[in-house]
């Protein structure tokens, strides 16, 4: 879901300590960033392995400005069929500090994290 908030998209993302990437539903692509396809995703060589031992396609990668407070950084989101909300990886989660679920704000268009 994408709540608008003062030019910004509220999204609420699931932190994942298990992941190595984040990782985001091209539904929710669509919603947030406005665009009615996949064109301007770059290619990846991500391997999505599933907590089964399966493999997950990605669909590409998007790189998105995100910010929490003052503080912003680029961050890329492997795109992927799915119906979960927004995943962020261990590393994101340690770097931020993030302890628990939380409701992230992400600029329309621009996909910035608050």
């Amino acid at each position: 879901m994408c709540t608008p908030v003062k030019g910004w998209c509220e999204v609420e993302c699931q932190l994942d300590t298990g992941a190595s990437c984040n990782v985001m539903s091209k539904e929710d692509f669509f919603r947030i960033s406005g665009k009615r396809d996949l064109r301007g995703l770059h290619c990846s060589d991500a391997r999505l392995r599933l907590y089964d031992g399966s493999i997950r396609k990605q669909l590409g990668r998007y790189t998105v400005e995100v910010r929490r407070g003052l503080t912003k950084c680029q961050l890329k989101f492997e795109i992927v069929h799915s119906s979960q909300k927004p995943l962020l990886s261990v590393s994101f989660c340690q770097e931020w500090v993030l302890l628990r679920s939380t409701v992230l704000q992400i600029q329309r268009r621009h996909i910035m994290i608050h």
